[in-house]
């Protein structure tokens, strides 16, 4: 037998054993972690020697007393979806719910999550596990630290007269009272029937808002957006943002503007914002202009 020969036999029986593990694994799934068998097996049949290894099955230049279950295209390939598919199922319980995730870093993200199978992150991000995505961000397996469903916190597009109040009271109390802004100043020309507003209630009590309105026929303009001090830090600014950005979309806007605070620069360039004017001192507030494409 000649080198090359003997490697291919054996590069066949690590491989064999390792689909075989994967396969009690997916019958039994307490038995003993199996992802380094996986990142092998997926490894070695994407590559050209797989590939090569099956062509000489074919040829019938493998030993027919050779195990060789993982030289069969749809065995190999249905035992690595399904156990991708069982990885998703981790988190494909929080899919289209409210949730909050703390990282590793001690960040908290607050929003609608959506889950990321492990092969989409490998190829989008070169991360080889799952992921949840909330609005731009994604949150990585191994970075979570912390996942909580929040069931009694919901996102509201205010199109009633009792939403509306919610966000009027948001405003008055974390905005006009703190930096005593008027009420004639707070609640400007832009609040108005053609106004669009978000708020976010817990327990049915409003904590967080913000408005939309029209520059023209593609830009949206994002504004007023306040959060009530006690749920700062929590990553529901970046959700009142992100849902106020899902609903210009659907309205065929294609871009987002804000006047941001000059000290909250930071905050919408980590969301994909730009900065598209000069720093401007406005009634209350030094504000810079920033835009995003959606």
């Amino acid at each position: 037998m000649d080198e090359l020969m003997e490697e291919r036999l054996s590069r066949i029986a690590e491989m064999e054993g390792r689909f075989n593990r994967i396969k009690a694994w997916l019958k039994d799934e307490s038995s003993e972690s199996v992802e380094e068998d996986v990142r092998a097996l997926d490894a070695y049949y994407r590559s050209p020697l797989w590939r090569a290894d099956f062509e000489a099955d074919k040829a019938g230049e493998i030993p027919p007393d050779l195990p060789r279950g993982v030289l069969s295209e749809d065995a190999v390939y249905c035992a690595l979806t399904d156990y991708e598919d069982r990885q998703r199922s981790k988190y494909r319980v929080y899919d289209d719910r409210l949730v909050r995730i703390t990282d590793r870093w001690g960040k908290t993200i607050t929003g609608i999550a959506y889950t990321l199978p492990v092969g989409y992150c490998l190829h989008e991000y070169d991360r080889e596990e799952e992921g949840i995505q909330i609005g731009m961000c994604v949150i990585f397996d191994s970075d979570i630290v912390r996942i909580q469903e929040l069931p009694d916190m919901k996102i509201l597009r205010a199109t009633k007269v009792w939403q509306q109040a919610g966000a009027y009271y948001v405003r008055i109390q974390a905005m006009a009272k703190k930096h005593h802004i008027t009420l004639r100043q707070e609640f400007d020309e832009h609040d108005g029937p053609g106004t669009k507003y978000i708020v976010v209630t817990d327990h049915d009590f409003p904590i967080a808002t913000a408005r939309m309105y029209p520059l023209d026929h593609k830009s949206m303009m994002i504004g007023r957006v306040v959060v009530l001090p006690q749920y700062r830090r929590q990553g529901i600014g970046t959700m009142v943002v992100n849902a106020c950005e899902e609903w210009a979309e659907e309205l065929c806007f294609s871009k987002t503007v804000v006047e941001s605070r000059d000290n909250k620069v930071e905050f919408y360039e980590q969301m994909g914002y730009e900065i598209c004017g000069d720093a401007a001192d406005g009634e209350t507030f030094r504000c810079v202009r920033m835009e995003k494409d959606l």
